[in-house]
C-alpha cells in the first residue's frame, strides 16, 4: 500500500481472554483484552464469536473504543457454550472489525477453547488472519 511504513501494512493486535463469568444456562460473559501493536490509532467497531459451540451475536460497539498505538481495552462479548468440563472446543474464532489508516478490516483471531472443571470456557489465541473488508466482493473488470 502506499504510504505504508515497513512492518506497518496491516493492522496488528494481540488478543487476550482476561475473564470469564457465568451469565445462566450455559452463557458466559467473556472478557477480553485487545492492544493495538502498530504505529497508528485503531477504532474497533465489532466483534463477533461465530462457532456453533462457543457462539455470540455481532456486537456493534457504541462508542467505539479508539485505541492509540500500543494501548488497549477490554471487550465484554456473551458466549453461549454448553461443552462438559474436559472438552475442547478447536477453530472457535473471534472476529473483529477496526477501523485502520481509514479503512475497514476484518480480523479473524483463531482460538482453542478449553473447558475447565466448572464449565467456564478457557480461550488461547492460536492464530490471526486481516483482511480489508470486502476484499472477496472487489470483482475483475468488465470486458463490455
Amino acid at each position: 500500500m502506499a504510504g505504508t511504513e515497513p512492518g506497518d501494512a496491516l493492522p496488528e493486535i494481540f488478543v487476550e481472554q482476561k475473564n470469564c463469568e457465568s451469565a445462566g444456562q450455559g452463557q458466559w460473559l467473556v472478557t477480553w483484552t485487545i492492544q493495538n501493536a502498530t504505529a497508528q490509532p485503531m477504532r474497533l467497531e465489532s466483534g463477533w464469536l461465530p462457532h456453533g459451540q462457543f457462539r455470540g451475536e455481532r456486537t456493534e460497539l457504541d462508542p467505539s473504543p479508539t485505541l492509540d498505538p500500543g494501548a488497549s481495552t477490554e471487550l465484554t462479548l456473551l458466549a453461549r457454550c454448553e461443552e462438559a468440563p474436559g472438552s475442547v472446543v478447536e477453530n472457535a474464532f473471534i472476529i473483529l472489525t477496526a477501523n485502520w489508516r481509514n479503512e475497514s478490516w476484518r480480523i479473524l483471531v483463531r482460538l482453542t477453547i478449553r473447558i475447565v472443571a466448572d464449565g467456564a470456557p478457557h480461550a488461547k489465541t492460536e492464530t490471526m488472519t486481516i483482511q480489508p473488508v470486502g476484499f472477496s466482493e472487489r470483482r475483475e473488470p468488465s470486458l463490455e
